[in-house]
């Protein structure tokens, strides 16, 4: 089975979908979703279903995120980072860089991957 990583946050605006587009310019399949009703991309049975990581910024979305029954069986984990960033705001990169170092090498890596082609294609993370 390929890798799909699901990356939760509450509204699918900063967390999550820099995650997912950092992860998917690195080369590796990704998605991102929200647990708020209001979110870009509302969680789903289909999305988690698919996934074979689920990781979550805070424990809140984890704990709703494992009510689903796509979350049967997975793994769903919680990074803690806290809702205070803006989208692909440098710092933001950092700490999914950091983080997910210790608990997945290889998101991690792919994530660099994404924040170099960014850097390669003249973005400027604020």
């Amino acid at each position: 089975m390929t890798e799909y990583v699901l990356f939760v946050c509450a509204q699918n605006v900063c967390r999550s979908r820099a995650a997912e587009v950092l992860r998917l310019l690195g080369g590796v399949d990704a998605r991102s979703c929200g647990t708020d009703d209001a979110a870009t991309v509302l969680v789903n049975d289909a999305l988690l279903l698919k996934a074979t990581e689920v990781v979550c910024r805070e424990q809140t979305q984890a704990k709703f995120v494992r009510e689903f029954m796509g979350a049967e069986g997975k793994e769903v984990s919680s990074l803690g980072i806290p809702d205070e960033f803006d989208p692909f705001a440098a710092d933001l990169v950092e700490v999914l860089m950091a983080v997910m170092k210790s608990r997945n090498p290889a998101v991690a890596a792919a994530i660099e991957r994404g924040a170099a082609v960014m850097n390669k294609q003249g973005f400027v993370f604020t």
